[in-house]
């Protein structure tokens, strides 16, 4: 089996500290036996807000000195570099987000793969959602048909999951049909003049072309243990120690959907 991993998104706290991505890069090698790496990334590693601002750095390095140092850490397949849009609308700047994934799926060296994994450069930093422990990374091995499976998703006050757009997996065909169903969907809120719900066009996308929209489950054993430790306050398993020493100081904070 082989995978699809693309990174897509600003590289941020990624170029001062890049074990996460050696992470997730020897745990896809390890869970595939071969994981294709790609990274499509903007010529500045912190953006711009929305709001025209640019946001505030935590390093002076430049994206050259950013793509030097990950490129110490993790080898990519392939690796692109694109001007981010200068766009105040949400849906714009969303759009070139799904973009960049689609991106990712065409700078592919093999023509398929048996599962194909996004995640944004600074995942796992600042609590940004991340496939962090081994167990979490094996729930790749066994994603259904005409499934994608969205990590870190947290429920809005309408019931909605929201968040999941920054780490999702499916298999290989399911990937690319529904990232470019994805794509469509945005384009056409863009021309109805409907913007605010953008982040919310994955479940529309899976509602009407017939996909399911899922969340991982490690197992009953690891949960079982995990919640456990948290009620009693002992000793945290071992897989929870190593997620731990990765994204110390901050664990597991669902956050906000930025690109």
């Amino acid at each position: 089996m082989t995978a699809l991993l693309v990174f897509a998104g600003h590289l941020r706290g990624a170029c001062k500290n890049a074990r996460l991505l050696e992470h997730f890069s020897r745990q896809c090698d390890a869970v595939f036996g071969a994981c294709e790496k790609v990274l499509v990334t903007y010529t500045s590693p912190f953006g711009v807000s929305v709001n025209g601002k640019r946001r505030a750095p935590t390093h002076q390095l430049s994206h050259a000195q950013c793509l030097r140092r990950i490129s110490e850490h993790v080898h990519f397949d392939n690796i692109q570099t694109v001007e981010e849009t200068t766009s105040r609308n949400r849906a714009n700047r969303y759009h070139q987000m799904i973009a960049n994934v689609l991106l990712g799926i065409r700078m592919a060296q093999q023509s398929r793969h048996t599962v194909a994994l996004r995640m944004r450069p600074d995942a796992g930093i600042g609590g940004i959602n991340a496939l962090l422990s081994n167990a979490t990374w094996h729930t790749l091995l066994n994603i259904p048909a005409d499934t994608v499976v969205q990590y870190g998703t947290y429920k809005s006050r309408d019931g909605d999951r929201v968040n999941g757009d920054n780490a999702f997996a499916a298999r290989w065909d399911t990937f690319g049909r529904f990232v470019r169903l994805w794509s469509q969907e945005v384009v056409d809120l863009l021309s109805s003049g409907t913007c605010d719900h953008a982040e919310l066009t994955m479940n529309p996308v899976a509602r009407r072309h017939n996909f399911t929209l899922s969340w991982p489950s490690v197992g009953p054993a690891l949960a079982q243990r995990s919640a456990a430790v948290r009620q009693s306050g002992r000793a945290a398993p071992r897989e929870e120690k190593k997620l731990g020493a990765l994204t110390s100081p901050a664990r597991v904070r669902v956050r906000s959907s930025t690109r």
